[in-house]
């Protein structure tokens, strides 16, 4: 119920985020996005529990220390990159 109110809420934003997103970066990212995620799913529900348990965290423990290092991405920003980040 929260998530359906705070939707709501952001819809007046889309317009003006719509002028303002560059969508040469973000179309790779979508189009991704589009196709893993039914490939995810499937695989978070055809899987074994504690496989998946132990690679979301170890998935964390990677992503918290890369954090904690202050590392930031500085490569190049093509369809590739985004391809892979919405994958």
């Amino acid at each position: 119920m929260a998530a359906l109110i705070a939707a709501i809420g952001y819809v007046q934003l889309v317009p003006r985020a719509a002028r303002l997103v560059e969508w040469s970066e973000l179309t790779p990212t979508l189009v991704m996005i589009t196709i893993a995620t039914p490939i995810g799913v499937a695989l978070l529900v055809n899987s074994d529990p504690l496989v998946i348990r132990r690679l979301i965290g170890a998935i964390v423990l990677i992503s918290a220390a890369l954090l904690s290092t202050g590392w930031v991405y500085r490569g190049w920003r093509g369809a590739l990159a985004g391809g892979i980040t919405g994958a």
